[in-house]
């Protein structure tokens, strides 16, 4: 099965962030779900697609939230929303079109 450009840019980051610290990709799509024939959410609209800790060396550890997204796709409301309660709440969030975004900061 062939990836979509969005999840290429998922693996890379993952893949380049956990020398830094331990993230993983949240599932957003949903799982199916036997009983009830159908497909099930299992996070709230607008959640970053990767969340971790970040560890800076000599520094507290950080949270980290990542959305990816490929051109020309923008955040949703809903993202926005995420962001702006991530970063009031102490976390970076990082809005990912490339894997440069992301080593911008995580360093």
């Amino acid at each position: 099965m062939k990836r979509r450009p969005e999840q290429q840019l998922q693996r890379a980051i993952l893949e380049y962030v956990n020398y830094h610290g331990f993230f993983i990709r949240v599932p957003t799509v949903g799982i199916w779900d036997e009983k009830i024939k159908m497909r099930r959410k299992t996070t709230q609209k607008g959640i970053a697609d990767i969340i971790g800790i970040w560890n800076r060396q000599g520094f507290a550890p950080v949270p980290v939230a990542i959305e990816c997204k490929v051109s020309p796709r923008k955040q949703t409301p809903e993202q926005k929303e995420f962001q702006q309660r991530w970063e009031l709440a102490g976390g970076i969030y990082i809005l990912a079109y490339n894997l440069e975004d992301v080593m911008k900061i995580v360093k």
